[in-house]
């Protein structure tokens, strides 16, 4: 009998007890009730030790598992191994004693895995019915171990987070200090994107024992390290070899935790953070002089150069008012050579950094753009190129693209001006002209008023706030966010992610294009489309002030904002027409 419980125990029942269940056969009746109850509760472990066995020859055979279930395989065998060695204590005892070892004494040599297994058990069932793989797995074994209070059961949870936290560092390790993902089986928090070069952060791999926060930061630090130390461009390691040796002696040191520290490791790893953070401020804003090209962003993306922009555009504009034909993008930047050598700016390096691109019309275009979508391309290098991506540029251009449509009209419309100037009238010509001269006014005096707003209230001030957290702050992180929430407050200071204001702004620019169409290109003004033009520019005009009172007393509107319909109600105009 003993020799029976013995082998059930690590899973070889014999004709005694069951294979199926573990439990004694039913017709042994030299058993009294009370041993059978005893004999039954000690061999049900070999029942539990089976499903632990099949579970790691499973994984250990099948090679694509991952490398966390492998890793949680291997401490679980750690720990049978234990169990194993117990069981052949007991055997050593029992030959020792010539097979008279009391059933009270086989509880006690295996009162700690009547504890451990049921829980073993129930977390490898839990793997497998979710699937869980990476940090889930690593989660749930630290849940487990968090919410247990029981010595003996802590020890072998302990053991498995180890064993699978092995893994996590040398993953950890490979991303912060190499810049580099060790991960086959797609189990990482930190992966690639598509099939681009960039790399994102998986919030749902994350292990639930540390915070976005802290994952963001590991992130950064290895996105850092990967942009700054393996570039074509022949730039020097952002880490130092003395960096690289106290980053890996720190990770070393938290891996070889018998308990995970969450205030230790988000220590280490924002002491990591200011490292990489001060010398990419001084790769990127220093020798890169992040400064410089954020100033020629603004001048020619934003249009803070007017003197130029009004050359170029005066220069082109025979060239827009027509169709864009086959060599358009060509002519367009020969001008665009012109109006910088008027200006002095062909012999600036960072000038010669920027080439319009004539791309193809869509469909949703206005018709005013007259089918020329231009964008203005700045030449990114190393590097600055790792601190402004396309996105950026993208959003640079949205601005670009609005303020040039804007800048063309008011041109138009000063044109429109001359022209009515030039003409001689009599005086019941000049009266009939008087509607165009004052439509014209009132078009000039809102687009005006927009192009200051826009760029003295809302450029400018943005500007020179990001400029100065750049002078101010050694957090590269810090400056970044500031350059991503100085283009957002643009973007919404110009009103672009404003719909309804957006497309008011659409309408008011169509009929300025459609008013400068009628003065300078035909012979003769049409009376009634005048008329319609009058009427239709003083709707807009008010629906634009609406909505923009609408927003002056909005959550997170600008406080310039008041700036601009002062400006807009001009002796109270809007006001008493609402009234």
């Amino acid at each position: 009998m003993l020799v029976e419980v013995l082998l059930s125990l690590v899973g070889h029942p014999g004709s005694l007890i069951l294979p199926q269940s573990f439990q004694l056969a039913s017709d042994l009746n030299f058993l009294h009730e009370g041993e059978r109850n005893v004999i039954n509760r000690i061999v049900a472990l070999g029942s539990s030790y089976t499903t632990l066995a099949a579970f790691i020859a499973r994984i250990f055979f099948e090679q694509d598992q991952g490398m966390y279930l492998h890793a949680f395989a291997a401490g679980l065998n750690t720990l049978l191994d234990d169990y194993r060695s117990l069981i052949s204590k007991m055997e050593q005892e029992a030959l020792e004693s010539e097979g008279k070892i009391p059933l009270t004494r086989m509880q006690a040599f295996l009162e700690e895995w009547f504890l451990i297994f049921p829980v073993l058990v129930e977390v490898v069932a839990k793997m497998e019915g979710q699937k869980l793989k990476g940090g889930q797995i690593l989660g749930l074994v630290y849940q487990e171990l968090t919410e247990c209070g029981i010595p003996c059961l802590q020890s072998a949870l302990e053991c498995l987070f180890i064993s699978c936290n092995r893994v996590w560092y040398d993953q950890l390790t490979s991303w912060m200090v190499y810049g580099l993902v060790t991960d086959p089986y797609h189990e990482f928090f930190i992966a690639r994107e598509g099939t681009s070069e960039s790399y994102g952060l998986l919030a749902d791999r994350v292990p639930v024992f540390i915070s976005l926060q802290v994952a963001d930061s590991v992130f950064f630090v290895g996105d850092s390290v990967r942009l700054l130390s393996f570039n074509s461009k022949g730039g020097a390691p952002i880490l130092s070899s003395g960096d690289v040796l106290t980053f890996v002696a720190a990770l070393r040191s938290l891996a070889s935790l018998p308990v995970f520290n969450i205030k230790l490791f988000e220590n280490v790893i924002g002491k990591m953070r200011a490292i990489v953070a001060a010398h990419l401020r001084n790769r990127v804003v220093v020798e890169g002089q992040l400064a410089r090209h954020l100033h020629a962003l603004r001048d020619y993306l934003l249009m803070a150069k007017g003197d130029f922009w009004q050359a170029f555009i005066t220069e082109s504009r025979s060239l827009l008012s027509l169709a864009p034909k086959i060599n358009a993008e060509h002519d367009l930047n020969i001008l665009f050579q012109q109006a910088a050598g008027k200006n002095s700016l062909d012999g600036e390096d960072l000038f010669n950094k920027c080439v319009l691109k004539l791309n193809k019309a869509a469909v949703t275009d206005p018709p005013f753009t007259g089918g020329w979508n231009i964008r203005l391309q700045y030449k990114l290098e190393w590097p600055v190129d790792s601190f402004l991506k396309r996105e950026d540029l993208d959003k640079y251009n949205q601005i670009f693209r609005f303020m040039f449509h804007l800048k063309r009209i008011q041109l138009e419309l000063q044109c429109a001006w001359a022209h009515l100037q030039r003409k001689q009238l009599n005086k019941k010509e000049r009266a009939e002209l008087m509607t165009s001269w004052i439509l014209r006014k009132n078009m000039s005096l809102l687009l005006d008023n927009l192009s200051f707003y826009f760029q003295v209230d809302v450029i400018e001030p943005e500007f020179l706030a990001l400029v100065t957290c750049i002078n101010e702050s050694v957090d590269f992180a810090e400056i970044k966010q500031k350059h991503l929430s100085f283009v957002s407050t643009v973007e919404q200071g110009l009103f672009l992610t404003t719909v309804p204001v957006s497309r008011s702004l659409g309408d008011i620019f169509q009929l300025c294009f459609e008013f400068t169409n009628l003065t300078l290109h035909s012979s003769n003004s049409d009376p009634t489309k005048l008329a319609h033009l009058n009427q239709e520019f003083d709707r807009q005009s008010a629906l634009l002030f609406a909505l923009l009172s609408g927003l002056k007393n909005a959550r997170g509107s600008s406080p310039q904002l008041r700036n601009l319909l002062l400006l807009m109600d001009y002796n109270n105009h809007f006001t008493k027409v609402s009234q």
